[in-house]
């Protein structure tokens, strides 16, 4: 399941907006992206009639997301304050 979904991982970093404003390399946050999925992997219960796809987005945009919180900038920035410019911005 996880090797057959490598590629949605890709394309949820590239839709990820924060991705074209850090200045972590595409390796790390697909490093951390196959994490996630790996997470959403022994999370997912198929029983409750999400799709996988659909449940591993979210852990992998929270752990991009937090991944170009703690490695993007040069001064880090504490991940709720970074929440809430993120929502101003967009």
């Amino acid at each position: 399941m996880v090797k057959h979904n490598l590629r949605f991982v890709v394309s949820v970093i590239k839709e990820t907006p924060a991705w074209h404003h850090g200045n972590v390399p595409m390796e790390d946050l697909l490093g951390l992206g196959n994490e996630a999925l790996l997470k959403a992997a022994r999370r997912w219960v198929p029983k409750n009639g999400a799709r996988f796809a659909t449940y591993a987005k979210n852990f992998i945009l929270k752990d991009v997301r937090r991944g170009i919180d703690n490695y993007g900038n040069i001064i880090r920035i504490p991940v709720n304050v970074s929440e809430e410019i993120r929502k101003m911005k967009y």
